[in-house]
């Protein structure tokens, strides 16, 4: 599938590739796609970026305590 429009790429796509200077310039993952440095993607993928770090953040943050005894 080829799309431009990242909330379908978000919905339907587990693997990416990125394509960029007439080349592929990145492939993998939503994360591992966010993670990669190239001022393309960084521009691209900039909502979705601050949305996982928001997101890890969150997740980071929530931790479940022990049970008393």
């Amino acid at each position: 599938m080829v799309t431009h429009d990242l909330d379908t790429l978000v919905a339907l796509s587990d693997r990416i590739a990125v394509l960029a200077d007439q080349r592929v310039i990145a492939a993998g993952n939503l994360n591992e796609i966010c993670q990669f440095q190239h001022p393309f993607i960084a521009s691209y993928f900039k909502s979705i970026r601050h949305k996982i770090e928001q997101q890890n953040s969150t997740e980071q943050t929530w931790k479940i305590a022990p049970m008393p005894s």
